[in-house]
């Protein structure tokens, strides 16, 4: 079963470590696009930005091209803080994929701004604070498009993972 799975969340919500637990787990046919990840090998850091059209272009192409092996697992990782791009996206690659879950990380502000600045890279409190204060719950409508929505509010990620993990056997 190809399966996708768009994360969305503030930096420091934890989805890139929801990410690389997922890998660790189940290491064959996962694939992790991070757009943080495409900036660094690209541009040589994750903070550069000159190149963002070619980033995203890259970003939601991907996917596709992982597409083509059957037992994928594909793993977006980057805030869509909005609904509107998380449909936009679910939109664009759901012939791609037998299976679209989104998984939404909104935990505390505190305990996100915590985990930002552990990070190699943290974004500014002013710019972690306009992401939290824009960021968008799925609502019902949103739900009903996807196969399954998770939304992590504490420390939930293990199960969580345990059933992204045994879906996509």
């Amino acid at each position: 079963m190809k399966k996708l799975i768009i994360l969305s969340g503030i930096p420091g919500s934890g989805k890139s470590y929801f990410s690389k637990c997922v890998k660790e787990i189940k290491c064959n046919h996962v694939y992790i696009i991070s757009s943080d990840a495409i900036r660094k090998d690209m541009l040589g850091s994750q903070r550069n930005l000159s190149k963002e059209n070619v980033v995203w272009d890259i970003f939601y192409n991907l996917p596709k091209i992982y597409s083509l092996d059957d037992e994928c697992l594909v793993i977006l990782d980057a805030t869509h803080i909005k609904k509107e791009l998380r449909l936009r996206v679910r939109n664009d690659l759901k012939g791609y994929f037998d299976e679209i879950d989104l998984i939404s990380f909104y935990l505390p502000k505190d305990i996100a701004s915590r985990q930002n600045k552990e990070r190699e890279y943290p974004v500014p409190d002013y710019v972690l604070d306009s992401f939290f204060n824009e960021f968008e719950l799925p609502d019902d409508e949103e739900k009903s498009l996807f196969s399954h929505v998770y939304v992590i509010h504490n420390a939930e990620i293990d199960r969580i993972i345990t059933d992204i993990i045994s879906d996509s056997h």
